[in-house]
C-alpha cells in the first residue's frame, strides 16, 4: 500500500520529469534557447520539438492545479505553462531528472527507517508498532487523495467562475472576466435572479480592489490572535492586532539568540548552503541548489522541491503537504519555524540547518567577513593616525604643556600628518627629535617641564 501511495502522490513530479530527461539527450540547441517565452508553447511546435507532446500530457493531466489551489482567482498551469517549463529546465540543470534515482532514494529512506525499527523494538512492541503504521499509512493515503480532489472540484469552479465573468464582460458590466472573483456568491446569485441591491458590479470591484490593496501592503495578522466585541474593527487597526499575538511570547523566547531559530523537524538530514528566501513562487525562479526559506507551501510547490537541497517553512506541522512530500523525497525539512524567520533570513546568507533536531543557524559568513575587515581597517587607521603617534608623544612632550597656546597646534600638526607650513613644522620636527625647541620664548615654558619630568622620574 505504501508504493501504491508513493507512486500516486509522485506521479505528478514523475510525468513532469519525464520530458526532462528526454531533452537531457537531445542534441544541439538547448533546451531553453527554445523556450524565450515562457508564456506560450507555439513556438516549440515550430521547432518541431517532439517533447511538447510530454508536456501537454502533463497539462491535459494537472493542468489545473497552481499555487494557492483553494484561490479561485489564481492563474493555474493552463493559463500559463512557464512554471512547468523552469521547473523542467530546473531538473535539467540541476541533473535530478531521473524517476529511477528518485524511487530509489525513497525506497533507501524506506529500508533504513525499518532497519532501525527491527533493531529497537521488541517483537510484541514491533508488532504493535506495524499495526499503526499500517492503519496511518492507509489514513494518509485517504487524506492526500481527498485533497486532490478537492482541487480537481476548485478547478471546475474555477472555471464556471470565469465562464460568468466573460458573460458579464459580454453585457459590459465588468472590465476583465478575472473581475468576477471580487464579487461574493451572493451578489452574483441575486444579480441573476434579480434581487441585487445595486447593479453596479464595476463599482464593487473597483472598491475590492481598492481595499485589497490595502490590505496587502498592509501588516500581517499574527499566526494566533483572540480578540473580543467586533472583530472587524480590529483589522482597522493592525498594530492592535499585533499586539494581541498569543505567540509572542514564544517568539521572544526563540528570538534571545538572533542567531539560532527552531522549528519542527520534519525529515532528517543537515545542510549548510546559502539559502532563497521565497515571499511568491515567481521568487524561485533559477532555484539551484539553495535551501528554500519561505512562509508557507501548498501542493502547487513540489515540483521545487527536487531544485532545492532543504526546506524551511514558517508555518506548518508534521501533517502539513510540505512534511508529507519531504520525508518521500528525503528532503531535510523544518517546518513550525518561529521566531521571525522570514524578517531575520535574507537571501544569499549561508546557514546551518539540522533538520533531525528541528534548529537554524545563521552562519554570517558573508557578512562576518565584511564586518571583521570594515571594523579592524578603521580601528588600525584610527590607532595609527591619531591615537598610537600621540599617546607616545604626550608622554613625553604634550601633557606637561597641553595648556600652553604653543603645544596645541603640535597635538593637531602629529595627527594630521605634518602639515605644509614651515614656521609650523620646523618646530615639530625638533619637538619630536630633540625635545628642545630653538625659539627662545618656547624655552621659558619648555625647559621647567623637562626639570619637572626629570624630579618626577626618581619619585617614581
Amino acid at each position: 500500500m505504501l508504493d501504491d501511495k508513493r507512486k500516486k502522490k509522485a506521479e505528478g513530479t514523475s510525468v513532469l520529469k519525464s520530458p526532462s530527461d528526454g531533452l537531457r539527450q537531445r542534441k544541439g540547441k538547448p533546451f531553453s534557447d527554445h523556450i524565450e517565452h515562457k508564456h506560450s508553447l507555439d513556438h516549440l511546435y515550430q521547432d518541431k520539438i517532439s517533447i511538447v507532446q510530454a508536456i501537454q500530457r502533463f497539462l491535459k493531466k494537472y493542468g489545473f492545479r497552481c499555487i494557492n489551489e483553494l484561490k479561485l482567482e489564481e492563474n493555474t498551469l493552463h493559463d500559463d505553462p512557464g512554471f512547468v517549463l523552469d521547473a523542467i529546465c530546473g531538473y535539467i540543470r540541476t541533473k535530478s531528472y531521473s524517476i529511477q534515482n528518485m524511487e530509489a532514494r525513497e525506497m533507501e529512506i524506506r529500508r533504513k527507517a525499518e532497519e532501525i525499527v527491527q533493531g529497537t523494538l521488541s517483537l510484541p512492541k514491533r508488532l504493535l508498532f506495524n499495526w499503526v503504521l499500517f492503519y496511518a499509512r492507509r489514513a494518509v493515503r485517504h487524506r492526500e487523495n481527498m485533497r486532490f480532489s478537492r482541487t480537481k472540484l476548485f478547478g471546475v469552479f474555477r472555471t464556471l467562475f470565469r465562464a460568468i465573468g466573460y458573460n458579464l464582460v459580454k453585457m459590459k458590466l465588468l472590465d476583465n472576466r478575472q473581475d468576477v472573483f471580487y464579487l461574493t456568491l451572493d451578489e452574483l446569485y441575486a444579480f441573476v435572479e434579480g434581487r441585487s441591491v445595486t447593479n453596479d458590479l464595476r463599482g464593487l470591484v473597483e472598491l475590492r480592489k481598492k481595499e485589497f490593496d490595502e490590505y496587502r501592503k498592509g501588516l500581517p495578522p499574527p499566526e494566533r490572535f483572540m480578540t473580543t466585541g467586533a472583530c472587524g474593527i480590529y483589522f482597522l487597526f493592525p498594530q492592535v492586532l499585533s499586539d494581541l499575538d498569543l505567540l509572542k511570547e514564544l517568539e521572544a523566547e526563540a528570538s534571545s539568540d538572533p542567531n539560532v531559530l527552531k522549528g519542527t523537524p520534519c525529515c532528517p538530514g543537515v545542510v549548510t548552503r546559502t539559502i532563497r528566501v521565497v515571499h511568491s513562487i515567481t521568487e524561485a525562479s533559477g532555484l539551484d541548489g539553495e535551501i528554500l526559506i519561505t512562509a508557507r507551501t501548498d501542493p502547487g510547490w513540489v515540483p521545487l522541491y527536487p531544485l532545492c537541497s532543504g526546506l524551511v517553512i514558517e508555518r506548518g506541522s508534521l501533517l502539513s503537504h510540505s512534511a508529507v512530500v519531504a520525508r518521500e523525497l528525503g528532503l531535510p525539512t523544518i517546518v513550525g519555524v518561529s521566531g521571525g524567520l522570514m524578517k531575520r533570513l535574507k537571501t544569499g546568507m549561508k546557514i546551518h540547518m539540522d533538520a533531525g533536531k528541528g534548529v537554524v543557524t545563521i552562519l554570517h559568513e558573508e557578512e562576518g567577513v565584511v564586518q571583521s575587515d570594515e571594523v579592524g581597517t578603521v580601528h588600525s587607521d584610527k590607532e595609527e593616525a591619531v591615537v598610537q603617534p600621540n599617546k607616545e608623544e604626550e608622554v613625553g612632550i604634550v601633557q606637561p604643556n597641553k595648556e600652553e597656546d604653543v603645544v596645541q597646534p603640535d597635538k593637531e600638526e602629529v595627527g594630521t600628518v605634518q602639515p605644509d607650513e614651515e614656521d609650523v613644522v620646523q618646530p615639530d620636527k625638533e619637538v619630536v627629535g630633540t625635545v628642545q625647541p630653538n625659539k627662545e620664548e618656547e624655552e621659558d615654558i619648555v625647559q621647567p617641564n623637562k626639570e619637572e619630568n626629570v624630579q618626577s622620574n626618581p619619585t617614581r
